[in-house]
């Protein structure tokens, strides 16, 4: 993983680098100093300067020995001096040093804290977890940032429990259209059927010669009413996958085969492993994906169907060659009852997305019109471990 500097790291190089050079240039002068004063003490010669006076007296022999020993004894100390002073210069130095940088380390922590947790907040809102409340303390710039931040987050809380009602409403809404129009399509020929046996009632032969007929319509459409109901239960109940360990490879031949007489269906079968997945789910959303690509296919018009292990994943496709799906259409083909078939119920693409995440798994789907469409969902490889989870 790549270690990409922060704010922190930034001020803490620059404070290193600035109080460093004030460092050395203020140890440079010091030292310059000492240097200059030690030169001036090392150039007194008192031997020659009291050589070159004149001792009349042995009182002036007395006080000029005297003298030299005493500047002697000053060129000693002052030395002393200078080394105890370079000594505890760099120990002063050092002191502030360190003093200054746990300062400043202690400072940046102070301020850069606010903005790391505004940064992880601000994550935490793109994942969609708006309703986060950041303490307002601290300087007063980052108080009111803070502050700010919360009318913010409390604002998109509000905006998001309005679009999810909103967005409850407009589903039900479409739901209650579509299960409306479902239902009348079996009633109308329900209708027309019982009033031709009412006509024909009074016509004997006639009666009887449409009553295999008008009851087989009945039972029909009876048979297709109970069918989007059952669809609607389906959808509407909480899906609880059975999960199990089965061969996808050997469900998949047994499905194909009973559509292989009228369809071309190609097969890739690249891997022999189990899944552990629900075997009911699994056999109701390949129905699904290979009669959706059937009903967008012409009668010769070949589907691919593959199975492979891609990343410890068993992938399942199903690709067509049909008529596409427009790309407005692509977001919305999972949504319940949409449909732009003519005989379709627009159930069967949202029922397989809710199998398959029940599952824990996930679909995708890539389509151009007039070149085809392809479905990819994944599956879990059984182990040992499975039956435990």
């Amino acid at each position: 993983m790549r270690y990409r500097p922060g704010i922190r790291s930034y001020f803490i190089i620059v404070f290193i680098v600035i109080f460093g050079m004030s460092i050395v240039f203020i140890n440079n002068y010091f030292l310059n100093q000492q240097e200059e004063i030690k030169n001036s003490y090392e150039n007194i010669d008192a031997t020659k300067l009291i050589n070159e006076l004149r001792l009349d007296t042995s009182q002036d022999s007395l006080l000029a020995k005297e003298l030299h020993n005493n500047i002697n004894t000053l060129k000693a100390q002052t030395k002393t001096t200078l080394i105890k002073v370079k000594s505890y210069s760099w120990m002063i130095i050092s002191l502030i040093a360190f003093t200054a940088f746990f300062f400043f380390i202690f400072l940046i922590m102070k301020f850069s804290k606010p903005i790391i947790e505004l940064q992880k907040a601000t994550e935490l809102i793109q994942r969609g977890f708006y309703d986060i409340n950041l303490p307002e303390k601290g300087i007063w710039e980052l108080k009111e940032l803070k502050k700010s931040f919360n009318t913010m987050s409390k604002e998109l809380t509000n905006t998001q429990e309005k679009l999810v009602e909103s967005e409850k409403q407009a589903i039900w809404k479409d739901l209650s259209r579509a299960l409306a129009h479902e239902i009348k399509n079996p009633l109308t020929p329900i209708q027309l059927t019982l009033q031709r046996l009412e006509e024909k009632y009074d016509d004997k032969e006639k009666f009887y010669a449409y009553f295999p007929q008008a009851t087989e319509v009945i039972h029909n459409e009876i048979q297709n009413l109970l069918s989007i109901s059952r669809n609607f239960s389906t959808f509407a109940k909480l899906v609880v996958p059975q999960k199990s360990a089965f061969s996808p490879k050997e469900t998949l031949l047994n499905i194909i085969e009973s559509y292989s007489s009228d369809f071309q269906i190609n097969t890739a079968f690249n891997t022999d492993k189990m899944t552990y997945f629900d075997q009911d789910h699994f056999y109701q959303i390949i129905t699904n994906l290979l009669q959706n690509a059937i009903d967008a296919s012409q009668r010769k018009t070949p589907i691919d169907v593959s199975l492979k292990e891609e990343h410890n994943l068993l992938i399942v496709c199903i690709e067509d060659y049909g008529i596409g799906i427009e790309r407005e259409d692509i977001s919305r083909i999972y949504n319940p009852y949409f449909t732009k078939k003519t005989n379709g119920s627009g159930i069967g693409l949202a029922l397989v997305k809710k199998f398959i995440e029940a599952n824990g798994s996930t679909i995708f789907v890539n389509s151009q019109v007039g070149i085809g469409t392809k479905f990819r969902f994944s599956m879990e490889i059984y182990n040992e471990n499975s039956d435990s989870r």
